[in-house]
């Protein structure tokens, strides 16, 4: 039973890690895609284009600076938190609530995305390729809660099996 749980903590660290990882790889995502269509930017900025556009422009892209550090912020709970747990440090249930929450919105986002497939993909291999992503997310996230499950459930089982030995 302790090498179950140790494979099931050693999965834990690794998801988590990835977890971690991913909210990095968003952030550095969602950075480059502002640097890369600066040019539309400068474009909105310049010209005769009315103030209040360029300013719409700005605070549109202020926002999205900042989910992106919402987005890392809650990848990096999510990871740092199973990695402790993997650890056998600290045993958060308020990761797991994140998790639960950002599958349900990994879900939502799959299905309208391959629904209004047309509408959101400038190209087929644009869409495409995010909906690998994301379903690979999504199937880390599950992976990840089943793990913390089995690691709570089977160490569960060793204290109460302890319990019952020593008395």
């Amino acid at each position: 039973m302790q090498r179950e749980i140790r494979r099931y903590s050693d999965y834990l660290v690794s998801i988590g890690t990835g977890v971690a990882l991913f909210g990095i790889w968003t952030v550095v995502r969602m950075i480059m895609g502002i640097i890369l269509e600066r040019e539309t930017i400068i474009g909105e900025m310049q010209g005769d284009v009315e103030l209040s556009k360029s300013l719409i422009f700005i605070t549109i892209s202020a926002i999205l600076v900042l989910l992106s550090l919402f987005i890392l912020s809650i990848h990096m709970y999510i990871g740092l938190s199973a990695r402790s747990e993997g650890l056998g440090l600290k045993k958060k249930n308020g990761y797991l609530i994140a998790t639960v929450v950002y599958t349900v919105i990994y879900c939502i986002g799959i299905i309208s995305e391959i629904l209004f497939f047309q509408g959101y993909f400038k190209n087929v291999i644009d869409g495409v390729v995010t909906i690998i992503i994301d379903i690979t997310m999504l199937i880390t996230f599950v992976e990840l809660m089943i793990n913390a499950i089995r690691v709570r459930k089977l160490s569960g089982k060793l204290t109460e099996a302890g319990c019952k030995n020593a008395g």
